[in-house]
């Protein structure tokens, strides 16, 4: 998402509403369990996405996008009026999105235009690791993610604190932002 124009707006979304979709999933174990086969069922999808494959191999199923579509109306139904609006965008896309691979369906996605403010702008770990050579940040970006999945989400209680750094760390990055002397 990073190298594209178009995915800084969709990496702001993702920060923020993380948190209030993590705390909807805490509430109601049932759907954290349809989100967890469904996050179990794409992954070899967003490894065909990740693996920079010239054509797909892999493309999500209808079955997949019902599921998800089911799990989206869920959410919705307890949303804030905000992020009830950022499903319905999601709500109208994801059916088209039956039988198509990563790439396919990263290039049909829209540049969009969000009211959301940008605290920062770029990644999380980019503000942090600002002068760093892109590959190397990209790579601490990939270790922050493992250290997630394979340490903080397998430990119990540890979704917990992945739910905190999802909260906190638009406006931690936006002090960081503001102030290159933190950052140093």
């Amino acid at each position: 998402m990073v190298p594209d124009p178009k995915g800084e707006v969709y990496i702001r979304l993702v920060y923020w509403y993380a948190p209030e979709v993590t705390a909807l999933l805490m509430q109601d174990k049932e759907l954290r369990q349809e989100v967890e086969v469904l996050a179990v069922e794409v992954r070899p999808f967003l490894e065909d996405l990740v693996a920079g494959r010239s054509e797909g191999e892999v493309s999500l199923s209808e079955e997949w996008v019902e599921g998800a579509l089911d799990v989206l109306e869920a959410l919705e139904q307890r949303a804030s009026p905000e992020l009830q609006v950022e499903i319905g965008w999601w709500r109208k896309v994801l059916p088209s999105w039956a039988g198509r691979t990563g790439r396919d369906i990263w290039a049909s996605l829209p540049a969009r235009e969000i009211s959301v403010p940008p605290a920062f702008t770029g990644t999380p770990e980019g503000i942090v690791l600002r002068g760093m050579d892109a590959a190397e940040v990209r790579r601490y970006g990939q270790l922050l993610s493992r250290v997630r999945d394979e340490v903080m989400l397998r430990a119990d209680g540890g979704e917990a604190y992945v739910a905190l750094v999802y909260r906190y760390t638009p406006e931690v990055v936006g002090i960081l932002w503001q102030d290159e002397g933190m950052r140093l």
